[in-house]
């Protein structure tokens, strides 16, 4: 989870959820507690501002929060008890999650999907 990867840099690095806050511009600490619990997300255009606080990079950042929603998707959509079609979705949706992709990749993959939605 993002939060439980933020309070553990926030922590490695010394500084407190008010300390944060305040260099983020805001009033309370509340927001970046509520980050770490999991009660709220960090918009985007924060990335930045919170890589140059904990002294990491960004892409660090997006790579914590896309594995967040990749684990959300995965438990929302992908059980035990699937069908073929379903098998071929998720085969499908590992190999997107993985790479980045190329026009003729997206193209391959569209033709898979048209295939795919035939049997369902």
């Amino acid at each position: 989870m993002f939060g439980e990867y933020l309070k553990k840099v926030r922590r490695k690095r010394n500084i407190t959820q008010l300390e944060m806050s305040t260099k983020m511009g805001l009033r309370s600490s509340q927001y970046v507690s509520n980050i770490e619990r999991g009660l709220a997300t960090l918009p985007v255009f924060r990335i930045d501002e919170v890589a140059t606080i904990l002294k990491v990079e960004p892409e660090e950042i997006l790579e914590q929060l896309k594995n967040e929603k990749i684990e959300s998707l995965e438990s929302k959509y992908i059980t035990p008890n699937t069908t073929q079609s379903e098998t071929m979705c998720n085969r499908l949706y590992e190999h997107i999650k993985t790479k980045t992709l190329s026009v003729y990749e997206k193209e391959n993959i569209r033709n898979k999907l048209k295939k795919i939605e035939r049997y369902l």
